[in-house]
């Protein structure tokens, strides 16, 4: 999913620009970010934190981070979420998608997350611990 709409903001006293964006549903999203006046051979390091307003007990993140890594074409849409949140992963999916690569997830307090290619006909279990790498082919 994409957000609807995003603004940068600069406050005073801010050190630099800020983005804001309000995610209308727990998901997955893709944001594309262009920094102007940036070489893009050299490149530039960024932060990129995101604030929870509210979560659950089970999806409240950790803090701690795994290495998820999605083997597909790519052309292929994949579906990956917190097991309690996914429900029936082959309705939602949508919500969950992202492109075949490989992904730093930041873990929330429920280990099982469901992955699944779209149409989502079978659905795998897939466990993910601080500080592992998690390989599947689809």
């Amino acid at each position: 999913m994409r957000p609807r709409r995003a603004w940068q903001e600069e406050l005073p006293g801010a050190t630099a620009p800020f983005l804001r964006i309000r995610i209308p549903a727990t998901g997955s999203y893709i944001l594309d970010l262009t920094f102007q006046g940036i070489d893009a051979d050299r490149g530039m390091w960024f932060d990129f934190d995101v604030n929870p307003v509210a979560t659950a007990a089970a999806t409240r993140p950790t803090g701690a981070r795994a290495q998820l890594t999605l083997l597909a074409d790519t052309t292929d849409t994949l579906a990956v979420a917190p097991a309690s949140l996914s429900g029936d992963l082959a309705s939602t999916y949508p919500r969950w998608s992202v492109p075949p690569g490989t992904f730093s997830v930041l873990l929330v307090r429920d280990t099982l997350y469901a992955v699944c290619k779209p149409p989502c006909s079978r659905v795998d279990t897939i466990v993910l611990k601080p500080n592992t790498s998690v390989t599947r082919k689809y």
